[in-house]
Formats: structure tokens, sequence, C-alpha cells
């Protein structure tokens, strides 16, 4: 969630999932961080949620639950999923397992939802997605394990997103980012609908690349001006 991840397949984005799920967006960030979920207001904004299921072809896409830790841990743990994310690859499972903890976090206090995606054949955990809703606008992010890589599952499960999220009266925008040389995750972003607009520099930290403020390419699907 964003996107993050390098040259085949490297699956994440922040669009924000893991820890933004989706920059998974500065308090998020993207799938894999566990920075504490911020508590919604009182606003009408905050009465919209996302479907707690989505299925497609092949992927359920559910709730994270704290059960989820070790399978988080399989991708967390990775070098490959986690290059481009802007959280440090989880040494611990106990990093994990915090993580999994503010998911369901999120999910109760609607500041954030976070998607496990489940291979339907296999019931296999392939990673996570995070939506974070902000009208009139809404962000995302992913992270796959690296086994996952290269089946169009990212592009599978962003897209159910994404269309319900711009179906919604309230969402006049989606958008995500990828680190530039991230071609993989540019890749499923387009295929979700959306659209290159910039390069933000400064944009972000990715402590496994070394950069302290890095650029990333944001990406974005807008409802046509009335």
């Amino acid at each position: 969630m964003g996107p993050a991840v390098a040259a085949r397949g490297r699956l994440a984005t922040r669009a924000g999932v893991f820890g933004n799920p989706l920059s998974f967006r500065e308090s998020f960030r993207r799938p894999g961080a566990s920075t504490p979920c911020r508590h919604p207001s009182r606003s009408h904004d905050w009465q919209m949620r996302p479907p707690e299921e989505f299925h497609t072809g092949r992927l359920r896409l559910r709730p994270v639950k704290r059960t989820d830790a070790a399978e988080i841990f399989r991708y967390a743990g990775e070098a490959g999923p986690t290059l481009f994310m802007p959280f440090e690859r989880h040494r611990d499972i106990a990093e994990s397992a915090a993580f999994a903890e503010r998911c369901e976090d999120c999910w109760k206090s609607g500041s954030a939802f976070p998607w496990a995606l489940i291979e339907t054949s296999s019931k296999a955990f392939a990673g996570v997605l995070e939506l974070r809703l902000s009208p009139p606008k809404a962000d995302f992010g992913y992270i796959l394990g690296e086994s996952f890589w290269g089946h169009g599952l990212a592009s599978e499960a962003a897209s159910v997103v994404v269309a319900w999220a711009i179906a919604q009266p309230a969402i006049f925008r989606v958008w995500a980012t990828c680190h530039p040389d991230n071609a993989a995750s540019a890749a499923v972003l387009r295929k979700a609908g959306l659209r290159y607009e910039a390069t933000l520099a400064n944009w972000e930290s990715r402590p496994q690349l070394g950069e302290i403020a890095g650029p990333s390419d944001c990406y974005a699907l807008a409802k046509p001006k009335r």
C-alpha cells in the first residue's frame, strides 16, 4: 500500500498498505509498520466503511487479525517485499504481532481498513492491502510475499478496492505512491485504473535503501469534473 517494490514484481505500495495498505500516509504508512491508528472524529466522514470482505476470482479479502502475526512476519521479514517500504524490515515476530494488533484497532476505529489477501484455492496468506478514507479522497497501500509475485494477485486485489472506493459519492480521488524504480508496483497501480501524476521529492524514508527522504511517484484515479 503503497507501491513499493522492485523489478519483476516486488509489491508494496503506499498507496498506501502497510504502514500508510496499505505509507501503507504518514500514519499507517504501509502494511508492516505498527504506527498507532489515529482516532476518527465524530464527523460524518468517518461513518463511511468498506465491506469487511471482498471476493475476486482468486482472492478473499478479509480483515487482518492478531492471529495473522506469523503470516505477516513471513513477508515483513523478507528482503524483497520490504526493499521499498518505509518501515524497517521486521527482525522479530513481536513486531509483526504489534502490526496485526494495530490492524484490528484500525478496523474498530475506522481510521484505516487493512485486509489480509487470502488465496482462495490454497487458503494461503498472500499479503495485506490497506485502504484509508479521508473524503474527498482515499489512498491505499499493499505488500505481498515474494512467492506470490508475478501472478496478478496485487492487481486483482487493488482493482476491487479501488472500484469500491471511487464508486462512493463522497470519494473523488483514489491515490497511491511507489518508488520511481518500482516498475512492478507502478504496473499494479495502472492496472487498477490509476494514472501517473507526478514524482514527489523527499516524500518518505526507506530504511532498506538508506533513504531518509526519498522520492515517490504518485498515481491517482479521479472522477471527472462536473
